[in-house]
């Protein structure tokens, strides 16, 4: 009866030491898992703003500096934009550079085209974490020039050479000398006489002019 009582402690207190100790491994496991070291590998990421830009109708930015931060980044590589109005500007006329440890953005919006603001997104991105920046283009609206040609002599004919894309024969015509308007000369041609000789011929189209003198066509 003894041996047995003997037994039944020692199985007791066998029990308890490994709860004991299940315990105690429990309780360094928490230890190790609230002080573990942080995650290496992690990705940070920076990207500079960019002021709003305002161009002319065909016309082409000068390269627009900004800087992103992070390792291993390449301006080529990394980073990417987009336009939420390619009527305006498209992918093709948004050129990504590397400016010494800089980046660099040039804008060519279509030819022709004119409007906005268009946003410009910025990302940068690498192993799957991106940050952006946004800007605004607006691109403000050009006549483009016409063209007449004649020689402003006694009996010669002066006449629109092309109206190009804003104009067309529809377009209201009068023609100046030396810049005083000639009455009556409202059309597409004029026939110079003596009183025009030597002197400079504007034609208006809509209100935009373009000259004429006895040696050049000029272009505005």
């Amino acid at each position: 009866m003894g041996i047995l009582r003997l037994s039944f402690f020692i199985f007791l207190f066998f029990l308890s030491s490994c709860k004991f100790q299940n315990n105690l491994l429990g309780d360094e496991a928490n230890i190790d898992a609230n002080h573990a070291p942080p995650l290496t590998g992690t990705v940070e990421l920076g990207i500079s703003t960019v002021a709003d830009q305002v161009l002319d109708e065909d016309s082409t930015s000068g390269p627009i500096l900004f800087t992103i931060t992070g390792s291993g980044l390449d301006c080529d590589a990394n980073v990417s934009a987009n336009s939420d109005d390619t009527s305006i500007i498209d992918s093709s006329g948004i050129v990504i550079a590397s400016s010494g440890e800089d980046c660099t953005i040039t804008l060519s919006p279509i030819a022709d085209a004119n409007g906005g603001p268009v946003l410009i997104t910025l990302t940068v991105s690498i192993s799957g974490v991106s940050e952006e920046t946004s800007f605004n283009l607006t691109v403000n609206e050009v006549s483009d020039p016409f063209t007449i040609m004649g020689t402003v002599a006694d009996g010669e004919l002066l006449e629109v050479d092309n109206y190009g894309p804003d104009f067309d024969a529809s377009s209201s015509h009068q023609w100046f000398s030396d810049g005083v308007a000639i009455s009556g000369a409202t059309g597409a041609t004029y026939t110079t006489t003596a009183a025009d000789e030597g002197t400079t011929m504007t034609l208006e189209l809509d209100g935009v002019q373009v000259s004429q003198n006895s040696l050049v066509t000029q272009y505005y």
